[in-house]
């Protein structure tokens, strides 16, 4: 998919605190994070924590979930393409961010995670589903990993 952003979205639906309900791919995503095997296997026994979104007068939209190994998980996700670089237990990762249009015309937060001196990339897809009221009615997350090994 090719990473384009037009210049404001809508994202207001994602306001609230969410449990996510539908999180496919995630161990495949966990082992190309390449964290190591005790790590790995905490997370995929671990319940996902919650997740609260909050836009700000920027029309940016911010996260906060957790606590995920004794921290919160604070992130960004302006309008515009954004990379910033993330340290999880020694495990060194770029991550890019931008905004999608789902099928629906509704927002998606798509997430590019690249782990340093590895050739695999894993992408998570999240996107609010609206109920036959339109209201915001769950959050569903997509991971997969991609290996670009030969």
């Amino acid at each position: 998919a090719a990473l384009r952003t037009p210049l404001v979205r809508d994202l207001s639906s994602y306001v609230g605190r969410w449990s996510i309900v539908l999180e496919q791919g995630r161990s495949e995503y966990l082992l190309a994070l390449d964290l190591n095997w005790m790590v790995r296997s905490v997370a995929e026994s671990m319940a996902t924590p919650p997740i609260t979104f909050v836009l700000d007068e920027n029309k940016t939209l911010h996260s906060q979930q957790g606590p995920l190994f004794g921290r919160m998980v604070v992130s960004v996700h302006p309008q515009k393409v954004t990379t910033i670089e993330e340290n999880f237990q020694g495990v060194v990762s770029s991550i890019t961010s931008t905004w999608e249009d789902g099928p629906d015309g509704k927002p998606i937060l798509f997430c590019r995670t690249t782990t340093r001196g590895k050739s695999d990339v894993c992408d998570q897809r999240s996107r609010v589903d609206i109920d036959h009221a339109g209201r915001p009615s769950r959050l569903l997350v997509h991971l997969h990993a991609l290996s670009k090994r030969a």
